[in-house]
């Protein structure tokens, strides 16, 4: 059986997550998980417990990045799929579109233009992750049906395209 990380580091199934409790509830798991306490024990006992933390360091590193986790999730309830495809909505390629040019028509000692521009990639983010939140709880609450899956990638995909923008501004200084 997989190991759902959530449930090992005793957390709700969620996009939004207490990262405080995260760090408590992983030192706490691990300490009892540690290899060390087990040097007395059978080779499958220490192999267990050097499985076990493994399990618990791979899931702190993915629940406590925003990005990882949210692939995770949707990963886990088949949302996505690795190096899947997905055809955006028009309307957001188009808006898009005239960011690019927007960018590419910036010169390197705009400063004021990268800021600008940097500022409206960043509140179409934070809204990407309030539609976001609400559609995986939206998702729970309705048992991960269709209409709410194609809802979530359709979310997910624009979210990874933002990022493709954010990337492209922080290094567009340094490329022009």
């Amino acid at each position: 059986m997989e190991t759902n990380y959530f449930e090992l580091l005793n957390l709700p199934f969620a996009y939004a997550i207490d990262k405080g409790l995260l760090k408590r509830n992983f030192l706490l798991k691990s300490k009892e998980a540690h290899p060390d306490f087990f040097t007395q024990d059978s080779d499958e006992v220490q192999s267990q417990a050097l499985d076990l933390s493994a399990k618990l360091n791979d899931a702190y590193q993915i629940l406590n990045n925003d990005e990882r986790r949210l692939n995770y999730i949707l990963e886990k309830r088949e949302v996505v799929l690795k190096d899947e495809k997905h055809q955006l909505a028009n309307s957001f390629l188009m808006e898009m579109m005239d960011l690019n040019e927007a960018i590419d028509d910036l010169q390197p000692t705009d400063l004021e233009g990268l800021a600008r521009l940097q500022g409206e990639v960043a509140v179409a983010m934070n809204r990407n992750d309030i539609e976001i939140g609400k559609a995986i709880e939206a998702a729970e609450h309705n048992g991960w049906n269709d209409a709410d899956k194609a809802v979530l990638k359709e979310i997910f995909y624009r979210r990874k395209y933002l990022l493709r923008i954010l990337e492209k501004l922080s290094t567009f200084a340094i490329h022009k």
